[in-house]
């Protein structure tokens, strides 16, 4: 199965970009630099709940991205996922 991509408005646009600027001005990342490793793995486990929980979505898009079948994409993403929580 092909996906057809959907075009993204230029308020879509200008909400990415403010909230990348808004995490870039944000210690300038000291603050994760001098986290535990404790800290940076209840992240990452929230960052890999997160994707398990929308990886259809994010295969769509993986798809359109990179012009692949999705369910070539979709086995693809469920194996990354599995090395978030580790």
């Amino acid at each position: 199965m092909w996906v057809i991509p959907a075009a993204a408005t230029a308020e879509d646009i200008d909400i990415a970009v403010k909230a990348a600027r808004r995490a870039l001005k944000r210690d300038e990342g000291k603050e994760w630099a001098s986290a535990s490793g404790a800290h940076g793995a209840k992240y990452l486990r929230a960052i890999a709940a997160k994707a398990t929980e929308k990886k259809d979505k994010f295969a769509k898009l993986e798809a359109i991205d990179c012009v692949k079948p999705l369910d070539e994409v979709a086995q693809s993403y469920s194996h990354i996922i599995l090395y978030f929580p580790a």
